[in-house]
């Protein structure tokens, strides 16, 4: 008769083992592997840079700032506040104020454990009333452009 020990272990040997980060194949992740959590917007900093109060889990938080993957938008900083590209960037940035709003500054960002040149996490931010990221909504309405850094 085996000991309750040794039927604790035959008991748990065939629980399957449960990845919980995953492969994206989309036009931004390119078969990196990304970690989605849920975030809280804390400021817009422009249009495809955002300060996040990123949930770990376990009632952990941290604060992150977030490039949006894979796009560019036009500058707010270090630009002359009267130039075409410090208009195009407010705009950028107040669209991407006005859908936080929408969605209660309530987000999903999908990003990697490795971080930029500029020491930024990278990441796709997703909303809850939309299909598309937000990383594409702002390509599709022209206020940025795919780049690759």
């Amino acid at each position: 008769m085996k000991n309750i020990y040794e039927r604790k272990f035959t008991i748990y040997r065939y629980i399957p083992y449960l990845d919980l980060n995953y492969v994206l194949k989309t036009n931004h992740t390119k078969n990196i592997t990304m970690y989605t959590y849920r975030a809280k917007v804390d400021r817009v900093v422009d249009g495809d840079t955002l300060d996040l109060v990123i949930d770990l889990g376990f009632k952990i938080t941290t604060l992150q700032r977030i490039r949006l993957r894979g796009i560019n938008t036009p500058e707010t900083y270090n630009v002359k506040k009267d130039s075409e590209e410090y208009k195009r960037g407010m705009e950028a940035k107040e669209y991407v104020l006005k859908r936080m709003e929408e969605n209660k500054y309530e987000v999903m960002v999908e990003t990697n454990k490795d971080v930029g040149k500029f020491g930024r996490y990278i990441g796709v931010i997703r909303l809850a009333d939309s299909l598309i990221s937000l990383n594409d909504d702002l390509v599709e309405k022209g206020l940025a452009v795919v780049a690759e850094y």
